[in-house]
């Protein structure tokens, strides 16, 4: 079986699958509207798959190539509608944020945004992750995970250390006796001013903790191995096109839900 995880994301809405070789710079220097309709032609034709979303996004995509989704995670998925033609000449898929397609500077993909298969034309379905009994669609590790792990007295330092840094908002109330004794623009610099100070000594003091950061770094890896357990967001499979099979391009639009 092959499948690729792909973490993506994107700040216009659209996630899209296209060959690499389409990255030839024809939508640099374009207005929006020319660039939807120069993308909403190149999905007809199969050069591209949108996924058009309600907002900006950013998750894991599971990519299957000429293989199905194992039962377990069928079974938490829900089948999007439409069977989508796909062109890949190159073998190379770039799966990410629609922003970067056609465009010579990468915005938001990179190299981790690439899946490899054999040349030619594929047909492309998609699946979303079906939310949880609280409407949710991914779990966080609870704080007990985490307590278990460094134990109870090390969380608590951690956790004291979390609450020191976001104390450094309420500072922002500073603007109020500024402005009122100096006018606001003296109010919103000097603020800011003492905001970002607060911030910048807090994390100079942090990073010099080796207590604070070896409980992080093992927090984060925690973070991470969850996260490659749990189940994507989004799931594309890929199967080979047969000859005679008659299908388009497309965009599948989930804007405004299912």
């Amino acid at each position: 079986m092959t499948r690729t995880r792909i973490d993506a994301g994107t700040d216009i809405a659209k996630i899209g699958v296209w060959d690499v070789s389409r990255n030839d710079g024809q939508t640099d220097g374009l207005s929006i509207k020319r660039i939807d309709a120069m993308c909403a032609e190149d999905s007809r034709q199969g050069n591209l798959f949108l996924l058009q979303l309600g907002g900006d996004w950013g998750g894991a995509i599971d990519v299957y190539v000429d293989a199905e989704l194992e039962p377990e995670l069928r079974a938490k998925m829900m089948k999007l509608p439409g069977k989508f033609l796909l062109s890949a000449p190159s073998g190379r898929l770039i799966v990410g944020g629609a922003e970067d397609y056609r465009s010579q500077v990468a915005q938001i993909t990179s190299e981790a945004s690439i899946v490899d298969l054999a040349p030619g034309d594929y047909a492309l379905e998609a699946y979303a992750l079906l939310p949880n009994e609280e409407g949710e669609i991914h779990d966080a590790p609870p704080d007990e995970v985490f307590e278990s792990l460094v134990g109870a007295e090390n969380y608590a330092y951690y956790q004291t250390r979390l609450v020191r840094t976001l104390r450094g908002f309420w500072l922002f109330l500073l603007f109020i006796p500024i402005t009122y004794l100096y006018g606001w623009i003296a109010g919103l610099v000097a603020s800011l001013a003492i905001v970002l100070g607060y911030f910048s000594v807090n994390d100079w003091l942090l990073k010099r903790d080796p207590r604070y950061m070896e409980m992080e770094e093992a927090m984060e890896a925690k973070m991470q191995e969850a996260r490659d357990k749990m189940p994507p967001i989004f799931a594309f499979t890929l199967t080979s096109r047969k000859e005679a099979e008659e299908m388009t391009g497309g965009i599948l639009d989930m804007s405004d839900g299912l």
